[in-house]
């Protein structure tokens, strides 16, 4: 599993995600592309650099994986949908990006297999077991072009 949660801590994510959020979709449809995009192996190469900085990363969605609904909430359970994980390729490198999911259905969706998008993202660097394990939470994640089907 990419990241775990307690449940308070889930909480908070949950309504982090839900204030980020308005009625429309968590993937939403841009025309132009978001401002200071890097690349993904620019976080890589110094990823203490980026760490708990918000970065916009262009590439595409593989190994979507959505996650089953959990409860959160403390003090008013809601059921949090939406969220997984996916790999992300630019072309210069891969990096895993979680999705916290929300309580509103409909608000939070993971993209397709083979989209390209623009992810806003939260860089956590790990240190585990003395290396270096970099991951991205989605704070918003913007459709650039829907995978074709075949």
């Amino acid at each position: 599993m990419f990241f775990t949660t307690t449940k308070m801590s889930r909480n908070v994510l949950g309504l982090l995600v839900a204030s980020l959020l308005t009625a429309h979709d968590f993937i939403a449809t841009i025309s132009s592309q978001a401002a200071d995009e890097i690349t993904i192996q620019a976080v890589l190469t110094n990823p203490i650099a980026y760490q708990l900085h918000v970065v916009s990363l262009k590439g595409t969605a593989m190994d979507v994986q959505p996650m089953a609904p959990a409860i959160g909430g403390e003090e008013s359970p809601c059921l949090i949908v939406g969220s997984g994980t996916f790999i992300l390729d630019d072309g210069t490198a891969s990096l895993r990006v979680g999705i916290p999911g929300a309580c509103s259905p409909g608000v939070a969706a993971l993209p397709k297999e083979g989209d390209r998008v623009i992810v806003q993202a939260v860089i956590h660097v790990h240190e585990i077991q003395s290396s270096i394990r970099v991951e991205a939470l989605a704070r918003a994640i913007y459709l650039v072009d829907r995978a074709s089907k075949n």
